[in-house]
């Protein structure tokens, strides 16, 4: 049985295992996930689509997570 997407995520994370990890977990229980292992990446996806969260790693080589997160709310 499909479970109807109960939300849609953003999920950023340098580590590509994690990130799939959290994205096959999430999408398991009915959430839409969009996986990325670069904030910048994740930014330019961002600008063209709609999520409800934005969950992101702290520390990653390209951006932090402070960083990428205010210039989402940009």
């Amino acid at each position: 049985m499909v479970k109807p997407n109960i939300g849609r995520l953003l999920i950023v994370d340098d580590e590509t295992e994690l990130m799939t990890v959290l994205c096959e977990t999430l999408d398991a229980r009915g959430y839409r996930t969009s996986g990325f292992t670069s904030a910048k990446e994740a930014l330019e996806h961002f600008k063209n689509e709609e999520y409800d969260l934005l969950l992101t790693d702290l520390m990653m080589p390209d951006m932090d997570g402070i960083v990428f997160l205010k210039k989402a709310l940009e």
